[in-house]
């Protein structure tokens, strides 16, 4: 890769770090009792979407021609997710059991939605779902979208139909998703695949008027809009008021979507915000993203238990032990998968 590329796939690893980052703040807050009004933290989730969707549409539509592209899409996506997903099913399920949280049968039930990718059906249906397990809620969304759009995106474009058509049309489409999210109860809204997959839209959008050439506006790639892009996502992870009602379908999830978009867009278009993104920290933090999503929660139990109190101590010492659990997982379940080639339908240094 030339140095352009590499420097963009960093800054987009940089920003998916800020993104977990803020998932583990706003969760290390709620759950722990840390401040009396829990911050927006955890629309980090919308940012990995944002970002998802934009390297999942480039990613297929550069390899549209190759024979055999979705099944080889979805082999890989699988290959590539099933590891650390498949340890903390069971694991998950383990904890429940051994920490008397939960009855061995729910337990069994709870590490079953986790493996087969319908935790946020479930939770979107009323069921409960524990702590431990409940961050693999935003994996369901992924998979509705890797099932569905690269299927149509690559009927489309083998029957002729430009990129950048495609574009607008994915852009309409998460418009209409949007809109028909917001006649869904807080909880179903939350989880559901039906505004997150419009949030995952949007980045698809993006990520194909790119690969078809378009750049956009020049104020949208060096002007000040990758700024108030960075800006919003920096204000929305310490800003209180932990939502699940309507100011959070009207103004936390379109706003961090757009937000996303527009570093996105600046940062592939070297503007500065990408260099910020592209710190060695946020880097090393954002290709680590997938294990520290998926473990936090177990650690952040496991101290919670062991001390029997919520506080800033009890969340330094989940973060210290959060460390060696994300880098061992890591090593042992995502290393070998991308150094044995799985990852080819991924950019390199920024495995999702």
């Amino acid at each position: 890769m030339d140095a352009a590329t590499r420097a963009r796939n960093a800054s987009l690893d940089g920003l998916r770090g800020v993104a977990a980052l803020a998932v583990l703040w706003s969760h290390l807050v709620v759950h722990l009792g840390l401040m009396p009004i829990p911050p927006l933290g955890g629309m980090g989730v919308l940012v990995f979407f944002v970002l998802s969707g934009y390297l999942i549409a480039r990613i297929v539509a550069k390899r549209a021609a190759e024979p055999g592209a979705y099944r080889a899409f979805l082999r890989r996506r699988f290959v590539r997710l099933a590891p650390a997903i498949t340890v903390l099913s069971v694991a998950g399920a383990l904890i429940l059991i051994l920490t008397h949280a939960a009855e061995p049968r729910w337990a069994a039930q709870q590490g079953l939605l986790a493996l087969t990718q319908t935790t946020a059906f479930a939770s979107g249906a009323g069921v409960a779902v524990h702590p431990v397990l409940a961050p693999t809620w935003s994996l369901t969304v992924e998979w509705v979208f890797y099932l569905l759009f690269p299927a149509v995106l690559l009927a489309l474009v083998r029957r002729g139909r430009r990129l950048l058509t495609v574009a607008r049309d994915s852009a309409l489409v998460a418009a209409g998703l949007y809109a028909s999210g917001l006649l869904l109860d807080p909880m179903a809204f939350y989880h559901l695949p039906v505004a997150n997959l419009a949030v995952m839209l949007l980045g698809a959008a993006l990520g194909l008027a790119h690969h078809s050439g378009w750049s956009g506006p020049d104020r949208f790639r060096t002007g000040p809009w990758p700024w108030a892009g960075a800006a919003v996502i920096a204000i929305f992870i310490f800003l209180p008021g932990y939502p699940l009602g309507w100011g959070y379908k009207l103004s936390v999830l379109p706003a961090t979507a757009l937000a996303a978009a527009l570093v996105i867009n600046g940062a592939v278009s070297g503007h500065p915000v990408g260099r910020v993104l592209a710190t060695k920290s946020l880097v090393a933090v954002g290709v680590r993203a997938y294990s520290l999503y998926l473990w936090h929660m177990s650690v952040l139990w496991l101290t919670w238990l062991g001390t029997g109190s919520g506080s800033w101590w009890t969340a330094a010492l989940a973060c210290a032990l959060l460390v060696p659990v994300v880098e061992l997982s890591y090593r042992l379940l995502e290393v070998p998968v991308l150094r044995a080639g799985s990852n080819a339908l991924q950019p390199q240094t920024a495995p999702a």
